[in-house]
C-alpha cells in the first residue's frame, strides 16, 4: 500500500496540481497543512491538520517546540500522517512525506513504481555523514554519530517511525532552548535510523541522473524554459518567478559579504542562464543591478 503525505502552508495551484498528480501513485493521499499559517483546504480531501494533534503525539507542553517548527521539524508531519490513517483504520508500512514545492517534472508513476515492493526503512535522496558545518550538527551529537540528508521527499518505514518519534520526544525533553538545540528534520530522522542499523537506500540509486535540479539551498523557476530544460527530473524547489528571485538571490544577501556580492552574484547569475531565456536573464541581471548587488559598468 502507498500512502503519501503532502506538507504545505495553504492551498494554491501549486499545491493543487501536486495533489492532482500524486493521486495515480498512492492508495491514499493525505494533505498536511500547518494551520498557523495555512488557509482552509476544499472539502472532500484527505486533511489532517498537524499542529492540534502535537501535544497528544509528543506529549509536552508548546513551548519546548521552536518556533519555526512547522518548517523546521518535517518529521512531526510524519507521525500526525501515521496517526490520522491509524484513526481510519489503516496501517501501512511505509509512509512518504513530500514538500509542495517538490516537482515531478518525469512520469510520477515510474518514479514511485519502483519502490512498491522496497523494505528499505529509509528512503531519501543526498544521505551522507554531517560535519560541524551542519547548523543542526552539534544537536544531534550526543544521540551518536550525525547523518544528513535532503528531506523534501523521502519515506519512512513503520517501525523506523516509531522509532523517530521516540528521540524526537527524548529530544525534546533534553533541550535547554528549543529554538537553539533542536535539531532539524534531515537530522534527526536520518541520524536515529542509521545509528539502529536499520536500512537506507539514496533515491538517486534507483533513479540516477534525475536529482541534478534538487536542493535545500537553490530554487528554479516554474516557467516554459526551465521546465523544457529539466525534463525528467525530479526538482526542488520550484518556485513562481517572485519567488524564485527571492529565495536564490535576494534572501542570500545577508549571508554574504557586502564586498563579495558582486563575485557571488555573478557567479550565481551564470549559473542558471542555461536554463533560463534570454529575457528572463537580462530581468534577474537588472534586479540584481538595482540592488547593489552587481556593479553597474554602464
Amino acid at each position: 500500500m502507498t500512502v503519501i503525505g503532502l506538507r504545505c502552508t495553504g492551498w494554491n495551484p501549486q499545491v493543487q496540481g501536486l495533489y492532482q498528480q500524486l493521486q495515480p501513485c498512492a492508495d491514499r493521499v493525505v494533505v498536511l497543512p500547518d494551520a498557523r499559517t495555512a488557509g482552509p483546504c476544499p472539502t472532500g480531501l484527505n486533511v489532517e491538520d498537524w499542529a492540534p494533534v502535537l501535544p497528544a503525539l509528543l506529549p509536552i507542553q508548546a513551548d519546548r517546540l521552536p518556533a519555526n517548527y512547522g518548517w523546521r521539524c518535517g518529521d512531526l508531519a510524519f507521525y500526525t500522517l501515521q496517526r490520522h490513517l491509524e484513526q481510519l483504520g489503516v496501517q501501512p508500512s511505509f509512509f512518504w512525506l513530500v514538500e509542495p514545492d517538490v516537482a515531478f517534472l518525469m512520469d510520477p508513476l515510474a518514479f514511485f513504481a519502483p519502490f512498491q515492493n522496497s523494505d528499505t526503512d529509509f528512503l531519501a535522496q543526498g544521505i551522507r555523514p554531517s560535519d560541524e558545518s551542519s547548523m543542526w550538527h552539534a544537536s544531534m551529537l550526543p544521540y551518536g554519530p550525525v547523518m544528513r540528508c535532503q528531506f523534501p521527499l523521502v519515506r519512512l518505514s513503520r517501525r523506523a517511525l516509531a522509532l523517530c518519534l521516540l528521540r524526537r520526544r527524548q529530544q525534546l525533553a533534553d533541550s535547554v532552548e528549543p529554538d537553539r538545540d533542536c535539531p532539524n528534520d534531515e537530522a534527526l530522522v536520518c541520524s536515529t535510523v542509521f545509528n539502529a542499523g536499520m536500512s537506507v537506500s539514496t533515491l538517486e540509486q534507483t533513479h540516477p541522473g534525475c536529482f541534478r535540479y534538487f536542493s535545500t539551498t537553490a530554487a528554479y523557476p516554474d516557467t516554459p524554459t526551465f521546465r523544457q530544460h529539466a525534463r525528467g527530473q525530479v526538482v526542488h524547489s520550484l518556485r513562481d518567478w517572485p519567488d524564485f528571485e527571492k529565495k536564490h538571490f535576494l534572501w542570500k544577501a545577508k549571508y554574504v559579504e557586502p564586498t563579495q556580492w558582486p563575485a557571488y552574484f555573478s557567479r550565481r547569475l551564470k549559473a542558471c542562464q542555461p536554463w533560463l531565456s534570454p529575457a528572463e536573464y537580462d530581468q534577474l541581471h537588472a534586479l540584481l543591478l538595482a540592488r547593489g548587488y552587481l556593479p553597474n559598468t554602464a
